[in-house]
């Protein structure tokens, strides 16, 4: 698996935009993508009952935090760049995308998943240079994670975590301990 294509994008994006956390939350609240766009500062979302459609295509974004989050729509990172990113206890009721995406720091999916019937959870060609954790995720729906680079590691095929797949994954081309 050749990465270096996932790379050189993410190395070569130059978003078009600058906007604040804050106009983020306006964006994201209207369910409008947020798109060709770096964000400064922080993004917080926890604790939002339901959230809308919430997209991040082509971006920078300094800071995202969404813990205790019930997604009621789709969620998409798609060829976005997060030098922090949190997701602890989130719900993805109806699926979450994150397709060429460069995580700098730790993520954290602990205690969620949750992914409706029908509605799958995608993880493709991202870089995480940092750890990666599932603990006690549970998941109703078809999971793939595929071509991923794992720098420091995951636990998505850990026996002793606690992660409940409905529906067998499909974990195929990855780089990194998966079982850590």
């Amino acid at each position: 698996m050749n990465l270096l294509p996932i790379l050189e994008g993410m190395l070569n994006a130059q978003p078009t935009h600058n906007i604040s956390a804050l106009r983020a939350i306006d964006l994201i609240n209207e369910g409008i993508p947020i798109v060709d766009t770096y964000v400064q500062g922080n993004i917080d979302i926890s604790f939002v009952n339901s959230v809308k459609e919430l997209s991040f295509f082509n971006c920078i974004v300094e800071s995202f935090l969404a813990e205790g989050v019930e997604f009621a729509a789709p969620m998409k990172l798609i060829n976005t760049h997060f030098k922090s990113c949190q997701f602890r206890y989130a719900y993805f009721l109806n699926g979450l995308t994150i397709e060429n995406c460069v995580f700098d720091q730790n993520l954290s999916f602990e205690s969620g998943g949750h992914n409706q019937p029908n509605y799958p959870v995608i993880i493709k060609g991202n870089v995480f240079n940092d750890r990666v954790d599932f603990f006690d995720c549970w998941f109703r729906s078809s999971v793939i994670v595929t071509e991923n680079n794992f720098l420091k590691g995951t636990n998505i095929q850990s026996k002793n975590q606690m992660i409940t797949f409905d529906i067998e994954p499909t974990i195929t081309n990855n780089i990194g301990d998966l079982s850590s």
